[in-house]
């Protein structure tokens, strides 16, 4: 098994500023604001499930889907990770998207896989055409890796798309690995179960990115049973069992995933409020149109070399955004709309008047 640098992860960990509106999450909550579990987190894991019961049957309400069709990993990453290693190995053909996360693309590598790029076209604001990918299936395909939300640009996948991707599953029998990560930043608007519509999607996601607890690695895959029962046993080779005390601070946040979805709300549309305002008055920048979500990306004619633009607004600003470079866009730029909103409106002036520099 081989392995490269994870570039984006080596940068996001070393990111520090006063201003950070780069960063691609919800402020993490504090304990207070998350309120105390009626009583102290259990130590032990009272059996040792392939998946926490209890959480698995809160994650199955939320999609409107059985307990067995949900597999509880660590975060999303850990969740991408197991589907991926589960799925496919030597000699496989693996789709991804282009200008996605940067080990979406590695990690099917990682396994011994083939992998081929599927185009999100700029000058399609990084739409995915399910013609783009049916021409690049094979004999060997064997899964197809997409983001909703995109991640960077945060633009949506249409009902269409979606049902598209899935009869093409079906009919040259891959699965579909749909990171969904973002999506809940749709608020009402997030649509229902991909299950719904092909047992061939895998989908990921985890509380980590729209409702601030990432320190809790809450993650979860859904899947028709016999790829769940398929990840389970992968996942034997990782751990024996998940972390009790996070498991049940899980089941308390579902429990209240209401009042945690309203304070992310708050902070993403304070901010996309804000991002909309200074936007307006620039004409230095392109960004790209979205309907929602907590991502925003936009290309900048004038500063073609945005990986040392980035670097030097933290050098001399305390301001960081997000280089496209990392997600194989160099001339661009991305934000998060997680952070305090005070901080926020004062990182996009320090950010405009770099560009205006």
């Amino acid at each position: 098994m081989r392995f490269e640098e994870f570039r984006y992860m080596r940068w996001a960990k070393a990111a520090r500023a006063a201003y950070h509106i780069g960063a691609s999450g919800v402020q993490p909550m504090t304990p207070e604001e998350l309120g105390a579990p009626p009583e102290p987190p259990r130590l032990v894991t009272p059996a040792l499930p392939d998946s926490p019961a209890a959480l698995s049957e809160a994650i199955a309400r939320r999609y409107g889907v059985r307990p067995e069709n949900v597999f509880c990993a660590s975060g999303t990453s850990g969740a991408n990770f197991l589907a991926v290693g589960a799925l496919v190995g030597p000699g496989d053909e693996v789709l991804v998207e282009e200008h996605t996360y940067e080990v979406l693309h590695k990690l099917p590598a990682l396994f011994g896989a083939r992998v081929l790029r599927v185009p999100r076209p700029r000058a399609r604001d990084f739409d995915l055409d399910p013609d783009d990918v049916a021409c690049r299936v094979t004999p060997r395909t064997r899964l197809l890796v997409v983001t909703d939300l995109h991640n960077p640009s945060g633009r949506g996948m249409p009902a269409g798309t979606r049902q598209a991707l899935g009869a093409l599953a079906e009919r040259h029998g891959f699965h579909v690995l749909l990171d969904e990560v973002y999506l809940d930043a749709l608020w009402e608007r997030r649509p229902g179960s991909a299950l719904d519509l092909s047992s061939r999607f895998v989908v990921t996601s985890s509380l980590t990115k729209v409702y601030g607890l990432p320190g809790l690695r809450a993650g979860w895959i859904l899947a028709e049973p016999e790829v769940a029962r398929r990840i389970a046993l992968f996942n034997d080779y990782v751990q024996v069992a998940p972390v009790a005390p996070g498991v049940a601070l899980a089941e308390w946040a579902f429990a209240h995933l209401p009042r945690l979805e309203a304070r992310a709300r708050a902070l993403i549309d304070a901010n996309a409020a804000a991002f909309d305002r200074w936007i307006a008055d620039r004409r230095d920048v392109r960004p790209v149109p979205v309907a929602g979500g907590a991502l925003r990306l936009f290309e900048t004619p004038a500063v073609p070399d945005t990986l040392d633009f980035t670097r030097r607004l933290h050098e001399t600003r305390d301001t960081i955004v997000v280089p496209g470079d990392f997600f194989d866009l160099p001339g661009w730029l991305r934000l998060g709309l997680g952070g305090d909103p005070t901080l926020f409106a004062e990182g996009l002036r320090r950010l405009g008047d770099a560009l205006a520099e």
